[in-house]
Order: structure tokens, then sequence, then C-alpha cells
């Protein structure tokens, strides 16, 4: 594409995309109640970033294998591996699973205990 031409239609699109987002603000004006200040903007903290990376017990079963269960059953017995409990919600953190697996992690080779004859 021609660059001139491309440049004309990116000021084209700029220009349009400003004028509806003015008109839409003109028509939300009137239903902001006028001693409602609007919302300051949360920039995204580490912690916020790290929320991403907990798993429900759900996730943990269908990425990782480990049955809800089995889950269930380490942490009644408070065995690893380590959880969040925020009031009732149960996450786990995605670095500890991982972890918790490569502590398992066996090189052995197992014997087999059927003898073929």
């Amino acid at each position: 594409m021609n660059p001139a031409l491309a440049n004309a239609l990116e000021h084209l699109i700029n220009q349009i995309a400003d004028e509806v987002a003015k008109g839409v603000s003109q028509r939300l004006a009137p239903l902001m109640h006028p001693r409602i200040a609007p919302l300051p903007e949360i920039p995204i903290t580490p912690r916020a970033a790290t929320l991403s990376r907990v798993l429900t017990e759900t996730d943990v079963q269908r990425e990782y294998g480990l049955s809800r269960p089995w889950l269930r059953k380490k942490r009644l017995f408070r065995e690893d591996p380590p959880f969040l409990k925020i009031g009732k919600m149960v996450r786990y953190r995605r670095e500890d699973i991982e972890r918790f697996l490569d502590e398992r992690r066996s090189y052995e080779r197992t014997r087999s205990t059927s003898k073929l004859k």
C-alpha cells in the first residue's frame, strides 16, 4: 500500500474513533450521578499479577492430574503440596505444585513384581 495513503487512512480512522468516543461520553454524561466521582484507575501490582498463577482444585486436576479427593486428603493431614486458604476458597500456586512434583521425580527403574514364564 502507498505510504501516503496508509497515513491518510490511519488519520481518518483516528478521527472517527475520537468522534465515537466523544459521542459515547456525551450520551453517558446524563446517566452519571453528579456526586459520584469516576473511579480511579487501579494499577496492576505484582501481587495482582500473582493471582493469574493461582489455581483451583479443578485447575490442578486438569493440568497436573492430581485428583481433587487426593488434594483434599493432603490438606486434611497438612501435607504437601502447600495451599492458600482465602475465606472458604482453596487455591494452589502453580510454582508450589510444580516444585512438589519436581521433588518427587524418580529416576529409578521399578522392579516388576510379576514373573513371566
